[in-house]
């Protein structure tokens, strides 16, 4: 098969995970799909080809990260950039060179303090959150070797292992006390455990997964059951899920989808499409002061002008007048205050343990006075723990002595 349509083929792969169900197949005929030795790995030329193809292997909305480019195309829309271009237009028609080179020179230098400063701050929100590397071992030429999961493409062979962030959905090809957190996907805070591809017997009959839960609430399958491809929940035994954690054991897998073709990444992409994420309290009270401020800006301005013309004052003079007091008046410096304050607040609180992934939730936390949570699995293990020991001898018969404080 030649190159460009082998990785064709790949790409129609990936989108047809759920159609192809590798974890209904054996290990051979994944292999053979995705084009790999799972002894060996992909070679480093036919990973960089993959990657060039299928692109980075990033959560869905971090490849939506604030970019210069758009932070420059907010503040040049903003209304107080507007006023200035109106000013600008106004001295072109009327032929004032100078002053409009100066008032240009102005809006360019406003623009550009204020680009910058955003900047700043969004790069130092975005280092916050990217404080732990995403790296992911894989095997390669034979080799293991760390790569960022971000180079990661459909038929690379990963080493999992306790405490790790599972960097793709991949099949697992051989594992060991393998179990992971699911709770990402399916909401219950409690172990899946997993098996190898060749290790789940193939049955048409379509009967489910015999198993049993252990006194922690994990599920696993039954020692000497004979296992389907899919547990009680219906869920595959031989597939690990991008984004979901690494509890016990370690496990060599093959990726069968990247990014938007994760499981997750699939489900994000319908939540990015069909829903618009509402406004945080201090965005909305920031929205309703501007818009306040600048109503009270136009109607000075307009105001102003009239009042100029009706006084004896030339019309463009009056005009003018009036767009420098709403300049003055805009509320053009607010957001970004509350931004800059906001950066600072989610580093403060990075310093004490706590990671503030979107900037406007420092400010609704501070508002949090309930929080409702799940219990057992979250905050609680539903295991009973030995926490001390009280050893008793014949001085201590009298029950008195054995008063203890709790």
């Amino acid at each position: 098969m030649e190159e460009g349509s082998h990785l064709q083929y790949l790409s129609e792969l990936q989108q047809r995970v759920r159609e192809w169900q590798p974890w209904t197949c054996t290990l051979a005929e994944v292999a053979d799909k995705l084009g790999v030795d799972p002894s060996r790995g992909l070679d480093h030329l036919e990973a960089r080809n993959r990657h060039t193809h299928f692109g980075s292997n990033v959560p869905v909305g971090l490849d939506r990260r604030l970019s210069f480019v758009r932070v420059l195309a907010e503040h040049a829309i903003a209304p107080t950039t507007q006023l200035l271009l109106v000013i600008c237009v106004l001295y072109a028609m009327w032929g004032e060179f100078w002053n409009f080179v100066t008032i240009t020179l102005v809006a360019v230098a406003i623009i550009a303090l204020r680009v910058l400063a955003e900047w700043r701050a969004n790069r130092a929100l975005t280092a916050l959150q990217n404080s732990v590397p995403a790296n992911t071992t894989v095997l390669r030429n034979g080799r293991e070797g760390i790569v960022a999961s971000d180079e990661l493409v459909p038929g690379d062979v990963v080493l999992l292992s306790r405490g790790q962030l599972v960097p793709a959905d991949a099949v697992v090809v051989a594992c060991h006390g393998l179990s992971t957190d699911e709770s990402l996907l399916t909401g219950e805070s409690v172990n899946v455990y997993k098996m190898a591809l060749d290790s789940v017997t193939a049955e048409d009959n379509g009967n489910v997964q015999v198993e049993s839960r252990g006194a922690d609430g994990d599920r696993y399958p039954l020692p000497g059951d004979t296992c389907t491809r899919r547990d009680c929940a219906g869920e595959p035994q031989a597939l690990v899920y991008a984004g979901t954690k690494v509890i016990s054991g370690r496990a060599v897998c093959i990726v069968v989808a990247t990014s938007r073709y994760t499981e997750v990444g699939s489900g994000a992409i319908e939540l990015l499409r069909d829903s618009q994420p509402p406004l945080a309290p201090l965005q909305l009270r920031l929205q309703q002061l501007k818009n306040s401020l600048s109503l009270i800006a136009a109607t000075l301005c307009l105001a102003m002008a009239i009042i100029g013309v009706i006084q004896g004052m030339h019309w463009r003079n009056a005009v003018l007048l009036g767009l420098g007091l709403a300049f003055a008046t805009m509320p053009a410096e607010i957001p970004l205050i509350a931004k800059t304050a906001l950066a600072h607040g989610s580093k403060r609180l990075s310093q004490s343990g706590v990671l503030v992934r979107k900037l406007h939730a420092a400010d609704s936390l501070s508002s949090v006075s309930v929080i409702v949570t799940d219990k057992t699995g979250t905050l609680t293990r539903n295991q009973l723990v030995v926490s001390s020991i009280l050893t008793i001898t014949a001085a201590d018969s009298d029950s008195n002595s054995l008063a203890v404080d709790v």
